[in-house]
């Protein structure tokens, strides 16, 4: 059994995978500091594993108190993945591959997985990702925003009396709001939505067929019923994508 774990700007996700199946899913917000009771917690729910491998788009330092965690808990040395050159006939679209975001890469894999049409992949989280691929397997290169609480919390920061938090942010039905707070919420949701249609609506016209739409990422569930493109929605893309890279191994 191998334990693969997702790590982003502020959730680690996590998963096994058995016989080329994964297993065991979950997630965590993290700070440094909660590591240890993490991986306890990995521990005294899983078996040992035989191998961890990591996708990260965490700092250095914060890798290094994961390996920590790893050696200690398991006695392993993870495996880190990063973007490649191309996987089959999925090419990467960097000049310089290996400066993609390993999450955005492997989202990508996984998506070729599920669908040779031209495809949108989108990742919402602390920042959101907008990937698109040809029909081909080419990536076309990508958009790369603020997530809706990171935009609307910067806007909070820089601007006198506006009060958020993850808990109080509305993203009902109305387009309009009807307090500072709430418009300053719609309005970031609204920027969010424009950049996903008008990435559709270019992937659409270069390609000149129809289009898919992949959604990942803690926040995406909040964007489907707003979105007018065509998607649907996978929270483990990023785990799926390692255990195709690994399968290939």
């Amino acid at each position: 059994m191998k334990l693969l774990l997702d790590v982003g700007n502020s959730r680690v996700k996590w998963a096994t995978l058995n016989q080329g199946k994964l297993e065991a899913t979950g997630a965590e917000f993290y700070q440094p500091d909660r590591f240890p009771a993490v991986f306890d917690q990995l521990r005294g729910a899983l078996a040992a594993p035989a191998q961890v491998v990591i996708a990260s788009v965490a700092a250095p330092a914060t890798n290094d108190l994961i390996e920590q965690q790893i050696a200690s808990h398991w006695q392993l040395t993870p495996r880190f993945l990063t973007a490649q050159d191309h996987f089959h006939d999925l090419s990467n679209g960097y000049p310089q591959p290996a400066r993609l975001g390993v999450d955005r890469w492997l989202a990508m894999v996984a998506a070729r997985r599920l669908t040779q049409a031209p495809c949108l992949v989108v990742s919402v989280g602390t920042a959101v990702t907008i990937d698109a691929i040809n029909g081909v397997g080419r990536h076309l290169g990508g958009l790369i925003l603020p997530g809706l609480y990171l935009m609307s919390n910067c806007l909070a920061q820089n601007t006198a009396g506006i009060s958020l938090s993850r808990e109080t942010i509305d993203f009902t039905e109305e387009y309009f709001g009807r307090d500072t707070e709430s418009g300053v919420a719609k309005g970031t949701l609204i920027a969010v939505l424009e950049a996903i249609e008008r990435s559709a609506r270019e992937l659409a016209q270069q390609c000149t067929m129809r289009i898919k739409c992949l959604i990942t990422g803690g926040d995406g569930l909040i964007l489907l019923p707003h979105l007018s493109v065509e998607c649907s929605y996978n929270p483990h893309l990023v785990l799926q994508g390692m255990a195709e890279i690994l399968e290939h191994s």
